[in-house]
């Protein structure tokens, strides 16, 4: 079989896997992050896991765009500097999600050497957006110096 075709079963097969696992995965994500009881942004801090999840979902079908990524990425720094809360505590949350689902890609079933590219793959978009967030965060603290 085609390496591309290869890819696109596999990615099609983790994603329907997480698709039935979707609740199952928030409910251990919000268990698991950590979160201030004076976050004035915790009643989006669901959502946006869920928004996540969905990203994460469309980028392993590679049906998201640049500009997708960026538009949540940005809404999230912005809520993290108005919550005023230290970037690092995004970055312990966006990575306890990444291994939620690095987790889920175990469990789904697919051979040793497709696993690896999916696993890349997470990996990769889980960097990309954490890159973003915290590249947003530092302007909007920048700006909010001047």
């Amino acid at each position: 079989m085609p390496f591309k075709k290869k890819i696109v079963e596999a990615s099609n097969s983790v994603v329907h896997f997480l698709e039935c696992h979707e609740d199952n995965f928030i409910d251990l994500w919000e268990k698991s992050i950590l979160l201030h009881d004076g976050d004035i942004h915790q009643q989006k801090v669901r959502e946006n896991g869920y928004k996540m999840y969905d990203l994460v979902k469309r980028a392993l079908r590679n049906t998201i765009s640049e500009g997708e990524m960026k538009q949540l990425a940005e809404k999230v720094a912005k809520e993290r500097m108005e919550a005023e809360i230290n970037i690092g505590e995004f970055v312990y949350n966006n990575n306890v999600g990444r291994s939620i689902v690095v987790s889920y890609v175990f469990q789904s079933g697919l051979s040793r050497n497709d696993l690896q590219l999916i696993i890349d793959k997470v990996n990769t978009y889980f960097d990309h957006f954490c890159f973003l967030v915290v590249s947003e965060y530092t302007s909007l603290k920048e700006n909010e110096k001047c």
